[in-house]
């Protein structure tokens, strides 16, 4: 594997990781959004709970969520970076064999 190939992995790895963390965060920021209309018009409040069976308030998600979608955004640009890194480097290599 040459060092084109690698950036292109890493570049295709982190935009994968970073669309299903953006996903994820824009799900518990909305699920926190929601769940406070439905505790304002019912007085009913709920709790998200994990696959461990932690419990999670409206504040907990939103903050859970907001985090994650700052991530998300980092890895997009990341996938970005490398993309281009790779891209120039392909070219430049292809200027120096011709």
């Amino acid at each position: 594997m040459n060092i084109i190939q690698f950036y292109m992995f890493v570049s295709i790895l982190s935009f994968i990781a970073g669309t299903f963390l953006f996903v994820k965060g824009y799900r518990d920021a909305d699920m926190a959004l929601n769940m406070v209309i439905v505790k304002e018009t019912t007085s009913v409040e709920f709790v998200d709970t994990s696959l461990f069976g932690k419990h999670f308030t409206v504040l907990d998600l939103y903050r859970i969520g907001i985090a994650e979608l700052f991530a998300s955004f980092i890895l997009l640009f990341t996938s970005l970076g490398f993309s281009l890194i790779a891209s120039f480097k392909a070219m430049s290599d292809e200027r120096g064999s011709s």
